[in-house]
């Protein structure tokens, strides 16, 4: 996937940053905190340690539901199939350790 990022400064039009970030959409979420650091550091802005770890978290919590919800999706889709259980049950261990 491409991502591309535009900064602009809406009185007077000009761009302040860009930047394309090219990643797996795997990722698609990890990108979000470098762009929003990319950002920061564009606007020459000092991140508190709380904002920081906010940035940090954000994409773990998003792949927690993210594993969270596949497990759902292959329980309600199972049909008591032994093999699509056993595959939630893996999602549902993987949010628990994330």
């Amino acid at each position: 996937m491409r991502v591309n990022v535009h900064l602009v400064n809406v009185q007077t039009g000009s761009q302040l940053w860009a930047e394309t970030y090219d990643r797996k959409l795997s990722d698609i979420f990890g990108v979000e905190t470098e762009i929003s650091k990319g950002i920061a550091e564009s606007l020459q802005a000092k991140l508190t340690g709380r904002e920081e770890q906010a940035l940090a978290a954000k994409p773990q919590t998003i792949r927690k539901l993210t594993s969270h919800l596949r497990g759902l999706a292959l329980k309600d889709a199972a049909n008591y199939s032994s093999d699509a259980l056993f595959k939630a049950i893996e999602f549902y261990d993987l949010a628990v350790r994330l």
